[in-house]
């Protein structure tokens, strides 16, 4: 190492190679004979997969999976007209009160009786 000449007390690294040529050092018969044989055949290892994101993987993994799924899916579309008959019906019934509440008041006489000749109430 050198004193630096800009920096007191600041030593400047030297390189650790004296001989940059890395490419004739690699291919040099010393370096070569030493090496092992270059592997030819890489084995096959298989991608891992989530089973709880790739349904075709947990159908191979349980494949009971695949009636579960069908019988989720029955139970849900039978729940789904449930849901949307008793939407209709509450709908329907909405609309029935909002008929009455929007409709004209029937007047009363005194004694609190419809006059039901006038208004046809019947």
């Amino acid at each position: 190492t050198t004193e630096s000449t800009q920096k007191k007390g600041y030593k400047v690294p030297l390189a650790k190679m004296s001989n940059s040529d890395l490419a004739s050092i690699i291919n040099s018969d010393e370096i070569q004979s030493v090496l092992r044989p270059k592997k030819t055949s890489v084995d096959f290892r298989a991608r891992k997969k989530n089973p709880l994101k790739n349904f075709g993987f947990m159908v191979k993994l349980n494949p009971y999976a695949l009636t579960q799924k069908r019988r989720a899916i029955l139970a849900s579309r039978s729940t789904s007209n449930k849901r949307r008959k008793n939407f209709q019906r509450t709908r329907a019934s909405d609309k029935f009160l909002k008929e009455i509440l929007l409709a004209p008041q029937v007047p009363t006489d005194y004694y609190g009786q419809y006059e039901v000749e006038e208004y046809n109430l019947q």
